[in-house]
């Protein structure tokens, strides 16, 4: 089996907070920010995955090593059939809970850059650029549309769907493509919408509702945090 290498550009995400957090409130959005960005991140190591096995095996093919192909990782995502002079059988591929157990591994976490908590402050978190673009754009994205008027709710409305749309159609673009699997048996689309776009789209909708959290955007690395702003509750 070919080793792979999993390389991915690293980034920082800023959140600016305000207003008044309990220690389970800043814990839990901690966690689930760490979780949806597995979820998100998930898709960008499957793809990679299938896709430099997918060229390693068209490698040895073009050499005529046919006994030197892999379909590990196209098994785990797709599972595979098995052909028998009774029938064809295929065998299922794992709960894609376990898939996310697996990029886990090859992964490195989100991690905690910097904290300056006070009323207001700044969470800081470093991981790859990928997943953290996408919460970064996604949550920008829906902290406008709140902005909007009342007498505008119905584009409102309309415009959340959009966004929500558009984040479906970036993730499964983003997704390993059907033509890459080898004899699979199944199909990974309902799996990802609904172990990552539907917790992603509920996270993006939870973040970006929260008056508390009023800014989103990347930085470098170790970057230092901007400096404290004045409380937006303090204005008149």
């Amino acid at each position: 089996m070919e080793t792979l290498i999993f390389s991915t550009e690293r980034t920082s995400i800023r959140f600016a907070i305000d207003g008044d957090w309990t220690a389970n409130e800043f814990a839990e959005f901690l966690q689930q920010t760490s979780d949806v960005y597995d979820r998100i991140n998930s898709i960008y190591i499957l793809r990679q995955a299938i896709d430099s096995e997918a060229q390693f095996n068209e490698q040895a093919r073009a050499q005529s090593n046919y006994d030197k192909q892999v379909f590990t990782w196209h098994s785990e995502l797709f599972g595979r059939s098995l052909h028998h002079p009774m029938g064809t059988f295929g065998i299922q591929p794992p709960q894609y809970e376990r898939l996310l157990e697996l990029t886990r591994s090859v992964s490195q976490p989100l991690e905690v850059d910097a904290i300056s908590y006070a009323s207001p402050g700044w969470i800081q978190l470093i991981g790859d650029w990928n997943p953290l673009k996408v919460l970064s754009e996604f949550v920008t994205k829906w902290r406008g549309e709140n902005t909007k008027r009342e007498a505008n709710r119905m584009k409102f409305e309309n415009d959340r769907f959009r966004i929500q749309a558009e984040l479906a159609a970036k993730l499964l673009d983003a997704a390993p493509k059907m033509e890459r699997h080898h004899e699979g048996g199944t199909s990974r689309l309902i799996d990802m919408a609904e172990s990552v776009i539907k917790p992603a789209t509920g996270y993006i909708h939870r973040v970006g509702s929260d008056s508390r959290i009023f800014e989103t955007e990347l930085a470098q690395p170790g970057e230092a945090l901007p400096p404290p702003r004045i409380s937006r509750r303090s204005v008149p």
